[in-house]
């Protein structure tokens, strides 16, 4: 946290760049700017949330496609839907390792292809559970592939009635061959899937389905256990968003935090049915992670519909996605409408530029500052590195001059705080060899290479990027 009060103190600093025009020689001598005349009005430009949902990376609906297998949620309409309608990022296959690589070697990656290319073909990301586990009231239980028995794998089986004709047999947590065939499927969806297809991957070989809990099946992992199949995930995904269930426990999860790993809790509104509002966030684990710089989830697993209870909950953890666990068309219905519409405008980040102030005019050759206040309305973080960046163009639409402030990271703004206003100043210098008389100012998100790469909540989008944003015209002397 003390990140976060640092940038209050460096409110008043700048942030001072090297602005070129486009005739300007990339190697030519750094000139000390002249600051423009003290007696230039100012422009106060107050900016006004559109209040219109929208997509960005790593944060809203996540639409489960497949739970179990070959059982998909979705139905009729919504099995093609790639949910453009809402501001859904990511599309969740949960699956067991069994039906992957139901041989050693041999992948059946056309059960989550066939489906995933739909979504990856439109710029969205998938997100992974593979689990080892079943549940006992599943068809086909046996998640664990046999051929890890037959390869020499200590385990056992797990029938209620001691008989093996439902196959429910289940590796030892520990076993060493267990985790080098577990190991080499890990890799080979590593080689198989881009990771700029991948938004995110939870740990699924411990308990149920994944979930660490073991009620079902009753063998509990040692947190030894849990640490070597959180690193061996880790080991294979190093530089991949992976997240815990909160069933895991307390001190898996937070061990799982120091390995980057986000948390998310699949019991929401468990009980509902018969107990309402029903269970609750498991605040014990997942506010630990509420550093502002790690991602939660939360999943309505009874299967109903967004309410204002689902709404606080999401608010009070913090929730980056929230996981639809129905056809998403429900989500449509006139009954929630304005819950769904709430949670749009929160979940994940959401990035403001309240105030903009600069000259009113500004001068050849003569150096200025930007000063602009950014907070972050959603009660989410930014998964991306990003900055704000400001771009003055000319009528034809040619960038004149661009200054990027650095020192700021979108991950930097901590969630939350509707309060929480940071405000920041940037400086930069006027080519002297403009030409036009006229400016016009635009505000990003910007990536690395000063790619605008996150949607803000302005109507004012440029006609050459839907991610630039028309701030104000501004007079050149």
């Amino acid at each position: 946290m003390k990140k976060k009060e640092l940038l209050f103190a460096m409110a008043a600093g700048c942030l001072i760049c090297s602005c070129s025009s486009s005739n300007e020689s990339p190697n030519s001598p750094e000139v000390p700017p002249t600051p423009q005349e003290g007696n230039v009005k100012e422009l106060n430009v107050k900016m006004s949330d559109n209040n219109k949902a929208f997509t960005n990376p790593g944060m809203g609906w996540n639409q489960m496609y497949y739970t179990f297998d070959e059982v998909p949620v979705p139905n009729g309409d919504d099995v093609n839907d790639v949910l453009d309608w809402l501001p859904c990022d990511i599309v969740s296959f949960r699956l067991s390792w069994n039906k992957i690589e139901p041989k050693e070697g041999q992948y059946n990656w056309a059960i989550i292809d066939d489906v995933a290319k739909k979504w990856t073909a439109v710029g969205k990301r998938l997100d992974f559970k593979f689990y080892t586990n079943f549940l006992w009231d599943h068809a086909e239980k046996q998640a664990t592939p046999l051929w890890v028995k037959e390869a020499g794998a200590k385990g056992r089986y797990l029938d209620h009635d001691g008989k093996h004709d439902n196959d429910t047999w289940m590796a030892d947590y520990n076993d060493p061959v267990l985790l080098e065939k577990l190991g080499n499927f890990y890799k080979a969806v590593s080689e198989h899937y881009k990771s700029s297809d991948i938004e995110m991957i939870e740990l699924g070989s411990i308990g149920r389905v994944g979930e660490g809990n073991s009620y079902q099946i009753g063998v509990n992992a040692t947190l030894d256990e849990m640490k070597t199949h959180i690193d061996l995930l880790r080991k294979y995904f190093p530089n991949t968003q992976l997240i815990i269930n909160d069933d895991y426990g307390s001190a898996a999860c937070s061990y799982a935090k120091t390995k980057g790993y986000g948390v998310d809790d699949h019991s929401i509104g468990v009980g509902r049915p018969t107990n309402y509002p029903g269970k609750a966030y498991d605040a014990e684990v997942l506010d630990k992670f509420k550093d502002g710089t790690t991602v939660i989830g939360l999943e309505d697993d009874t299967w109903l519909l967004p309410d204002e209870w689902y709404y606080k909950q999401m608010v009070a953890a913090c929730a980056n996605y929230c996981r639809i666990h129905v056809s998403p068309s429900r989500l449509l219905r006139d009954s929630v409408k304005p819950v769904v519409n709430s949670m749009n405008l929160k979940m994940g980040y959401r990035f403001q530029f309240p105030e903009i102030k600069l000259p009113e005019s500004l001068s050849k050759g003569k150096s200025f500052s930007i000063h602009y206040s950014i907070k972050n309305v959603g009660v989410g973080c930014c998964t991306v590195e990003c900055h704000p960046r400001f771009i003055l163009k000319d009528d034809n639409g040619t960038e004149v001059l661009g200054v990027t402030d650095t020192q700021l990271k979108g991950n930097d703004l901590m969630y939350g705080k509707d309060s929480l206003v940071l405000d920041r100043t940037v400086t930069a210098t006027l080519p002297a060899t403009v030409s036009a008389s006229s400016l016009t100012l635009y505000v990003a998100m910007v990536d690395k290479d000063n790619k605008p790469i996150i949607n803000l909540p302005y109507s004012t989008v440029s006609t050459e990027n839907k991610k630039l944003y028309k701030v104000v015209q501004i007079a050149v002397k």
